[in-house]
């Protein structure tokens, strides 16, 4: 019996230990953090980025941006929306009433500034770079329905499709980035929006063969920005593929519908006419 007490006091420990161990799995609760602090992240979070680190990018930087305001925004009668402008404010605003009309629902809608989308998309390129496109079309898709009618996330998307050379829905999806456009107010980021939507459907149409409607979209990117190194760039591939179209022997003759050559009599050879 001398020895109750140790055995005690190491199974007291022991439990002690576990829920110990059982604290520090425990995921803590994400900081909401304040504009400055979102602000800062980002901007590091990019510098990152484009040093070639996207996995710190991602785990630093951006996803304790994407946390914050999932946290800040968690209640399920509060319909958020990510909005970059008034305009695109509005028709957020419109599309909720019409839902609410329809549903016969109460749910209350905001509209933060366009932070959390650009957080997300960032995210998602980042995921792009680790050869990661599932994931990253997961992530675009939650920036998607944040904001749908932001030309940014639909831009990613299509690049994420154009890498898979899935042409129909990477068209698809830089057409909605071009549509989203629309609800832009008129500058040079409305004109950067537009110039990649129509540089990615190029992209797309000249895989497609059909040479003469990236073209054209190329010479619209040039309308919007005569300094457009990458549609210059395109155009010239343009031009190269129509000219080795042009200069490629047929591997068949086509069929003539002339006279058949006249031969003198006792020889196969034709006579010149």
């Amino acid at each position: 019996m001398k020895n109750a007490p140790s055995s005690c006091l190491f199974i007291l420990l022991c439990s002690l230990a576990g829920l110990t161990s059982a604290a520090g799995d425990a995921q803590p609760t994400p900081a909401i953090l304040s504009p400055e602090q979102v602000t800062k992240l980002l901007e590091e979070g990019k510098r990152v980025l484009m040093q070639g680190i996207p996995d710190t990018a991602i785990n630093k930087y951006f996803d304790p941006v994407i946390q914050s305001f999932t946290q800040a925004h968690r209640d399920p009668n509060v319909q958020v929306y990510s909005s970059h402008g008034m305009t695109e404010t509005l028709i957020y605003m419109a599309i909720a009433g019409v839902a609410q009309e329809k549903r016969k629902s109460q749910t209350s809608v905001i509209a933060l500034d366009g932070t959390w989308t650009d957080a997300l998309v960032l995210k998602a390129y980042a995921l792009s770079e680790l050869r990661r496109p599932d994931d990253a079309k997961t992530v675009l898709q939650q920036a998607i329905a944040l904001s749908p009618n932001y030309p940014a996330p639909w831009i990613e998307l299509g690049s994420v499709y154009q890498s898979a050379k899935d042409w129909p829905a990477a068209m698809d999806a830089y057409q909605h980035a071009e549509d989203a456009t629309d609800f832009m107010e008129d500058g040079q980021t409305k004109n950067e929006n537009l110039g990649r939507a129509f540089r990615g459907k190029g992209f797309v149409l000249t895989e497609l063969g059909k040479l003469d409607e990236s073209e054209a979209l190329y010479k619209r990117c040039l309308k919007l920005n005569p300094d457009d190194g990458m549609a210059k760039q395109e155009l010239a591939y343009i031009a190269d593929l129509r000219k080795a179209q042009a200069s490629k022997i047929p591997e068949t003759a086509p069929a003539t519908t002339s006279a058949p050559p006249e031969v003198t009599p006792g020889s196969l050879t034709p006579t010149a006419k």
